[in-house]
């Protein structure tokens, strides 16, 4: 049924505009997917709109789970190592993880741009330059438009609006789009595709802009002819525009602070809409995998982690890993990443975090 998706700040709006404002109606401006459907998931009440990295993440879990192919997040905090697992999560479901680079300028270079499962936006001006705020470097897979762009406000009306933000909202609808086209894709080919059509704007190991800056023309051409077998595509190249806006507003992003917050918001996007959204109670389906994750593990342990009380025996157990509060948590065996990716959703708080079910990183997962 759902919750409450009215605006907390503006900023969900703007971000929901670029990637499937209302097109070819004479009325404002037109999304770059714009008949695609799109789901709001609100992810705070603070009014800043900070959130924290978990609830981020569990909305783009439970968006992918209810069906939605894309999700575009337009937060910070993209260099955590949760939102990787998220990616992974998201890709295996069928679906592909967007998230913006973050305009605090810095170098991301946790890894190359095509070693994980999240796609990370870096914006650009009109110009095709990097944006002063935008994030960059070896991690970022694609750059997209940022600055100054014209966009939904709240309670109606347009206005303009720079971030990254904007730059991943773009992507996402672009990503949809290429769905719309093809169906059959996998989310690796929807990748390929997206990448493969990008423009090249310096030398292909420049760091500054990853794959390029995406090309809807070049995408879809690339769409229409590719199959589910397809991993190698060309597409003629094709000439772009891009009118002069007025000069970029001030990026209003905030860094993040302890415990680890982000600055605003998230949109599931997908092209064909679902209505109902369900969390399964006790297992997950995920593609390609026979059967169901388990919620809980089941293979033999060397130590009974279970006799073990404090923390510190605990994590200096072979197989065991403290769960929950530092002082009322409780020991229990280990789990390999796939199945911890499975229990994200399932975390609450970090009070509750408990042996079996979720697992500690510092905080709840």
């Amino acid at each position: 049924d759902g919750g409450d998706v009215s605006a907390v700040t503006s900023h969900g709006t703007k971000c929901a505009g670029c990637a499937a404002g209302k097109g070819n109606n004479g009325v404002g401006i037109s999304g770059v997917g714009w008949s695609v459907s799109h789901r709001p998931m609100r992810v705070t009440n603070e009014p800043s709109g900070n959130a924290y990295v978990s609830d981020l993440v569990h909305a783009a879990l439970v968006a992918v789970d209810a069906g939605d192919k894309v999700v575009s997040v337009a937060y910070t905090a993209v260099d955590s190592s949760y939102v990787r697992l998220a990616g992974t999560y998201v890709k295996r479901m069928g679906g592909l993880l967007v998230w913006a680079a973050g305009n605090d300028g810095l170098n991301l270079n946790w890894g190359g741009c095509d070693d994980d499962d999240v796609i990370v936006v870096g914006a650009t001006t009109s110009s095709d330059e990097l944006a002063t705020f935008s994030s960059f470097g070896e991690s970022v897979d694609v750059v997209a438009p940022g600055a100054s762009i014209f966009t939904t406000m709240v309670n109606g009306g347009y206005g303009y609006a720079s971030g990254t933000s904007f730059a991943a909202s773009f992507t996402a609808g672009l990503i949809g789009l290429i769905w719309s086209a093809n169906p059959s894709l996998t989310p690796d080919e929807v990748e390929e595709i997206l990448k493969q059509g990008c423009d090249e704007l310096g030398a292909a190991s420049n760091v500054t802009f990853g794959h390029g800056r995406i090309n809807a023309l070049k995408a879809l051409q690339l769409a229409s002819v590719a199959s589910s077998t397809t991993t190698t595509m060309t597409a003629a190249s094709s000439p772009t525009a891009t009118a002069a806006p007025p000069s970029p507003i001030p990026s209003t992003t905030s860094t993040e602070s302890s415990p680890t917050q982000s600055a605003p918001s998230t949109t599931a996007v997908t092209a064909t809409r679902t209505t109902t959204m369900t969390v399964p109670a006790t297992t997950t389906t995920v593609p390609g995998i026979t059967g169901t994750l388990p919620m809980t593990t089941t293979t033999p342990r060397a130590w009974d982690c279970s006799t073990l009380s404090g923390k510190a025996d605990c994590n200096a157990a072979p197989d065991c890993v403290w769960s929950g509060h530092p002082h009322t948590g409780s020991c229990g065996p280990t789990v390999d990443d796939e199945t911890c990716i499975s229990r994200f959703r399932r975390c609450s708080s970090d009070d509750i975090c408990c042996s079996g079910t979720c697992r500690w990183y510092g905080l709840c997962v």
